[in-house]
């Protein structure tokens, strides 16, 4: 018997949720990601960093984070350049780590239904990303290490449930279960509430739609009783 205990949201992943939640879809006119060739050789293309951080820092104004997100959001570099191309990185990482989130719902559902299927693979052109690069760098030992990307950061860091990961029904976001059996965003969000109301109202539908048939179904037989003679 499976036991619904509340298992409370790990932080960096939650941040991240939160995050990806808010991030211009791309290819809607919102925002748009150059590739860095693109950008290498033409600075002043569509890609605008502060105006992205701007945007999702408005949708982010209602959400009580205890982390600040700038660093995720804001290049280091103060070469115009070389922040460019570390911000449309930055970025690049950001999208990928939602697909990720948004992945791992039917993954879960496949290995839950007796598939062997483990893992996933996020298809980065098709959101307008580039898959092709890898960044390495030399630390302070003079040791080579691999810059890994922003989810695998958090996994690393975080013991992460893959079925509390989930993705609403009603607004199709991504978000945490704290119970397993949550299927929509908890409040402050509405999502659970609007998702009883629907049911509810169909439940309500069926109800009264079967009172009508049996309805019909007595007066079909009481008309009949009065038209048959006595004998």
């Amino acid at each position: 018997m499976m036991i619904n205990r509340l298992a409370p949201r790990p932080q960096r992943l939650g941040e991240l949720i939160d995050l990806v939640n808010c991030l211009p879809l791309p290819n809607t006119g919102e925002f748009h990601l150059l590739n860095p060739v693109r950008i290498e050789a033409d600075l002043a293309g569509d890609f605008d960093a502060s105006r992205a951080v701007k945007l999702v820092a408005r949708r982010l104004r209602r959400l009580d984070l205890p982390r600040a997100l700038g660093d995720l959001l804001r290049p280091r570099k103060t070469d115009v350049w070389a922040k460019d191309i570390e911000a449309w990185r930055r970025w690049q990482g950001l999208y990928a780590a939602r697909a990720s989130l948004y992945a791992i719902p039917e993954v879960v559902r496949e290995h839950q239904a007796g598939s062997k299927v483990r893992g996933w693979a996020v298809n980065l052109p098709s959101l307008g990303l580039d898959s092709g690069f890898r960044f390495f760098y030399v630390d302070a030992d003079g040791f080579l290490g691999e810059d890994k990307d922003l989810f695998s950061r958090i996994v690393a860091t975080e013991d992460i449930k893959a079925d509390r990961i989930k993705v609403c029904p009603e607004c199709n976001r991504v978000f945490w279960a704290g119970r397993i059996k949550m299927v929509a965003c908890p409040p402050p969000r509405t999502c659970a509430n609007n998702r009883r109301v629907k049911r509810s109202r169909i439940e309500r539908a069926l109800r009264e739609a079967h009172r009508e048939l049996e309805a019909k179904k007595r007066s079909r037989i009481t008309k009949r009783a009065k038209t048959v003679p006595k004998r």
